[in-house]
C-alpha cells in the first residue's frame, strides 16, 4: 500500500499520515460514509472501495465477536501497522485506526437492534476486549430495565460534570476522618461495600450483576445529594468530597458509562 487514491478529486496521495492541511486518517473515515462507492486504495493492480473497506472492518470485528477472541484491541492494531513497516514514510497512527473501527462498531451494533445510548455508554469506555462488548451491552439492558435505573444514570452524570468542572482538584485519595456524619459517610460506606462485589462481578465476566448490584446504591446518592454540598469554601473538604465523587464514578462506571443512559 504505498499509495492511496482518493476520490472524487482523482489525485494520488502518499501513505504518510497526512492529505494536504489536514489528518489523512480523518478525512479517510470521514469518506467512508460520503463516498461509499469511489476507489479507496489502489493495492498495485487492483483497486478497493470505501465500501469493501467499511465491510472488511466490520468483518474483523464480528470475528472477535462472533468467535469469542479474547485479543486486546492495541496489540492487534500494532501488529496491523508492523505489516507496513517497509512501506516509505508509514506513520503509525493507532488511535486514529481505533477510531474508525469504533465508529463502524457503533453502527453494527445499532443494526444489531441496540439504542445510540446503550452502544454509547459502552463504546465510549473504548473498550479493548471486543469480545466482550455484547455481554456489556446486555448487562446495560438489564440495568435500564431496573427502576432505579433512570436516578442513578442522572446521579451518575450529575457526578461526571462535577468532576470535569473540578479541574482535577480531587484529593489523591479519601480522608475518613474529613467525612461528617451522616449522608456523607453513609455514601462512602455504601461503596466500600459495593465496590468490592462490583469487581468481583467483573472479574468473573458477569456484567448484569455487576450493575444490578448499582441498584442498592440509590438511596444514599439520592441523600448525599439532597443533604450534602461538594463546592464548599474549604478546599480540604471539597477536596475529600470530589475524591468521595471520583471513588463513587469509579465503580458506577466499570462496566459501561450509565451516564450517557440519561435523558
Amino acid at each position: 500500500m504505498s499509495t492511496l487514491d482518493f476520490q472524487p478529486e482523482a489525485e494520488r496521495y502518499y501513505a504518510d499520515g497526512h492529505w494536504r492541511d489536514g489528518d489523512l486518517w480523518t478525512d479517510f473515515a470521514a469518506r467512508v460514509d460520503e463516498h461509499p462507492d469511489k476507489v479507496a486504495l489502489v493495492l498495485d493492480d487492483r483497486t478497493v472501495t470505501f465500501a469493501e473497506l467499511r465491510r472488511a472492518a466490520i468483518g474483523v470485528l464480528r470475528m472477535l465477536i462472533e468467535k469469542r477472541l479474547a485479543l486486546p484491541l492495541a496489540p492487534l492494531l500494532g501488529l496491523a501497522f508492523q505489516a507496513f513497516n517497509q512501506v516509505p514514510a508509514n506513520q503509525p497512527v493507532p488511535e486514529a485506526l481505533a477510531d474508525f473501527l469504533y465508529e463502524r462498531l457503533r453502527g453494527h451494533l445499532r443494526d444489531q437492534g441496540y439504542t445510540a445510548n446503550q452502544v454509547e455508554a459502552v463504546l465510549v469506555q473504548r473498550p479493548q476486549r471486543i469480545d466482550l462488548v455484547p455481554d456489556q451491552l446486555a448487562a446495560v439492558k438489564a440495568f435500564e430495565a431496573l427502576p432505579e435505573a433512570d436516578a442513578l444514570s442522572a446521579a451518575n452524570k450529575r457526578i461526571v460534570n462535577i468532576l470535569r468542572k473540578s479541574g482535577g482538584e480531587a484529593a489523591p485519595g479519601i480522608d475518613v476522618e474529613r467525612l461528617t456524619d451522616g449522608a456523607e459517610r453513609d455514601l462512602w460506606q455504601s461503596f466500600e461495600t459495593l465496590a468490592p462485589e462490583v469487581d468481583r462481578h467483573c472479574a468473573s465476566g458477569d456484567y448484569t450483576s455487576a450493575l444490578i448490584t448499582l441498584a442498592s446504591a440509590k438511596p444514599a446518592v439520592d441523600r448525599f445529594f439532597d443533604d450534602v454540598m461538594v463546592m464548599v469554601d474549604d478546599a480540604g473538604v471539597r477536596a475529600n468530597r470530589l475524591a468521595l465523587l471520583y471513588r463513587v464514578a469509579t465503580t458506577m462506571n466499570r462496566v459501561a458509562d450509565i451516564s450517557k443512559l440519561a435523558a
